[in-house]
């Protein structure tokens, strides 16, 4: 598994903090009004980019633990006993 900037949660994180960066300029210089329906699908972007991002990573962990577990516990058995 990747770690650091190598790694899908990172980059999804990352892309989600430079959306949120530019939808608070943009609302602040004016080009989006507070409130309006383009601020608000570009903060709900940015917001399911950092839950997948999370979501992934998590799945990949959860993923290569099993995997480990299962070769553990294989490894417990006698030799010619089917797992």
């Amino acid at each position: 598994m990747r770690k650091g900037k190598g790694s899908t949660e990172w980059w999804l994180s990352s892309a989600a903090m430079v959306l949120a960066v530019i939808v608070s300029i943009l609302i602040g210089s004016g080009v989006f009004p507070e409130g309006s329906a383009m601020a608000g699908v570009l903060t709900a972007v940015s917001a399911s980019l950092a839950a997948m991002g999370y979501s992934v990573s998590r799945g990949m962990v959860k993923s290569s633990e099993a995997k480990k577990e299962a070769l553990i516990e294989a490894s417990k058995k006698p030799p010619g006993e089917s797992p």
